[in-house]
């Protein structure tokens, strides 16, 4: 019995020291099942969410996580609407991640996420 109480220890050790620091802060605890994910790595354009995405979509937050102090734009757009610029390029005091929180339904199309220079972006919400 003691082996298995030390073996889901060390486990439990293992993994809080290995996921990453933002994982554990990122997720609200009334997330539901069919939350979905995406990440957007840097310098990508116009990134559709979900495997096709398309008119009802949610995105519930952004959670962008910058690379270097001088991280690049980040902007989202629901399908062929204008770009909205959510995090400026400027210079960051720390790397910390920056939650942005949407909370929108898509009118036009599938939401799409351009990530400038030295920042990806994790989105969180219901993409078709």
């Amino acid at each position: 019995m003691k082996s298995v109480f030390f073996a889901y220890l060390f486990a439990t050790l293992l993994l809080s020291a290995l996921a990453p620091s933002w994982l554990a802060s990122a997720a609200p605890s009334n997330l539901t099942a069919s939350t979905d994910y995406e990440l957007v790595a840097a310098s990508q354009s116009t990134q559709t969410l979900g495997p096709v995405g398309g008119a009802g979509d949610i995105l519930e937050r952004c959670i962008i996580v910058p690379e270097t102090t001088a991280a690049g734009t980040v902007a989202i757009k629901d399908g062929s609407d204008t770009a909205i610029n959510i995090f400026v390029t400027g210079t960051l005091s720390d790397l910390g991640t920056i939650t942005v929180p949407i909370g929108a339904r898509s009118r036009v199309g599938a939401w799409q996420v351009t990530t400038g220079a030295n920042v990806h972006v994790v989105c969180v919400g219901r993409f078709k």
